[in-house]
């Protein structure tokens, strides 16, 4: 992981483990380092990384700071805006070290509830699984040998009872959840 700091110019960058341990650290470092400096609170903007970032914001909720979680694509943009094509880290992290400097109104992190972050989870399973259902299908349109259109077949049906399962799952987490029922209900 890496990580730019903005409270020196020109903005610092250095590579830490991607462990909960690690960012725990720096993130308590950050924070006497702000302090010493009278910086005022400590701003973590990173990246969503499909996964990978859940950790950092795990951490920064632990601590109580602030943190914007960037959507990729606009941190790309920004980039672009620029003039930098980030795709070496020192780049990225310094990118993000501006972005999170000059963005305006940056929505802050909230840690999802329980319901919620299982409903995301639940979600992301079921659209891998419709994905790889697409994927199968179509290989069934050009499978010509009798045991490839079996193992296909059963493949389908393996996951259309998958996809059911995890639909219901679904239904009944919103049932269960009255935060949840109220926002199905309002969408």
């Amino acid at each position: 992981m890496n990580w730019s700091c903005t409270s020196c110019r020109p903005i610092a960058s250095r590579c830490v483990d991607n462990t909960p341990a690690a960012v725990r650290r720096l993130l308590r470092a950050e924070q006497r380092h702000n302090h010493k400096l009278r910086l005022g609170p400590l701003l973590v903007v990173c990246e969503a990384t499909g996964g990978y970032e859940r950790h950092v914001l795990a951490e920064v909720t632990t601590l109580g700071l602030a943190c914007h979680r960037a959507h990729g694509g606009r941190t790309q943009l920004f980039a672009r805006c620029h003039g930098q094509r980030p795709k070496l880290d020192p780049i990225d992290a310094r990118m993000l070290a501006l972005y999170g400097l000059t963005a305006r109104e940056l929505q802050l992190y909230r840690q999802p509830g329980p319901d919620m972050a299982a409903l995301r989870q639940l979600r992301t399973r079921r659209d891998q699984l419709r994905q790889m259902l697409r994927m199968e299908t179509n290989r069934v349109e050009h499978a010509t040998h009798p045991r490839i259109k079996a193992s296909l077949a059963d493949h389908c049906h393996q996951l259309e009872r998958e996809c059911r399962a995890i639909e219901a799952e679904i239904a009944a987490l919103i049932a269960a959840s009255p935060e949840l029922a109220r926002k199905a209900t309002s969408l």
